[in-house]
């Protein structure tokens, strides 16, 4: 996973996450006519799991964008609530567009709990195994190059 994130230019995750986003929430039939309803309100989880992902996706750009520095507090918040942001600006453009999608109140929510719980993620165990190996995989690539040229 590393090698292949180190040759990802900074903000291709958040990128990809947004268009996801985007595509998932403004599409008219996102899921290609499938529909999957596992228990009341399971969208709702998925709301939730989408968002852990963006903003894992924003903090992990924004941790590659620090190394070898930690990641700052207020900085990780602000990703946090530019996903936040995101989630309810796709409810309101669901809203508008008239395309077939409804807003909903309880999508926000969702959408916010999965922005705070990806925060918690990264800030319990997320940072410093992500810093650990990237900067692992750095110092043990630098120690392997400089051997070669011992030779």
């Amino acid at each position: 996973m590393n090698r292949v994130y180190k040759v990802l230019p900074i903000g291709i995750l958040s990128a990809i996450a947004i268009v996801g986003i985007a595509y998932l929430s403004l599409s008219v039939d996102p899921m290609g006519g499938m529909s999957v309803h596992l228990f009341p309100h399971s969208d709702k989880v998925a709301h939730c799991l989408m968002y852990v992902g963006a903003t894992i996706a924003f903090l992990l750009d924004y941790a590659t964008y620090k190394l070898p520095h930690h990641t700052k507090l207020n900085v990780e918040l602000a990703f946090t609530a530019a996903a936040m942001l995101l989630g309810l600006i796709m409810e309101i453009m669901q809203l508008t567009m008239h395309m077939g999608r409804s807003y909903d109140n309880l999508d926000i929510a969702a959408n916010c709990l999965g922005a705070l719980l990806g925060l918690a993620l990264m800030r319990w165990k997320g940072f410093s195994v992500y810093r650990h190996t990237m900067l692992h995989s750095r110092h043990h690539r630098h120690k392997h190059h400089h051997g070669h040229n011992a030779e």
